[in-house]
């Protein structure tokens, strides 16, 4: 058997075509955000509560944003947080 016709297939471009790309669907947008508006409820005093952590801990903006990506824990963030204060 001959690899010609199957390499090629193969080494064509690995990028989907337009049509099978999701399309856009508002509606269904619109009822995914209002699902994941009751977990708003937790997240959003959190965000501010480790806000005013970071202010406080005079750490800078870049350097909690890579604190977030890396510390995933957030219970665990906070402490950080306040043993790099207290290093400082």
């Amino acid at each position: 058997m001959s690899c010609s016709s199957a390499c090629a297939r193969n080494t064509r471009s690995s990028r989907p075509s337009s049509s099978a790309l999701p399309s856009l669907d508002r509606p269904a947008l619109a009822a995914g955000f209002r699902a994941s508006l009751p977990i708003l409820l937790g997240v959003a005093p959190f965000g501010l509560v480790t806000g005013v952590a970071v202010a406080a801990a005079g750490i800078g903006p870049l350097e909690a944003l890579v604190m977030s990506v890396i510390v995933f824990a957030g219970a665990a963030g906070l402490a950080a947080l306040h043993l790099f204060a207290w290093l400082a």
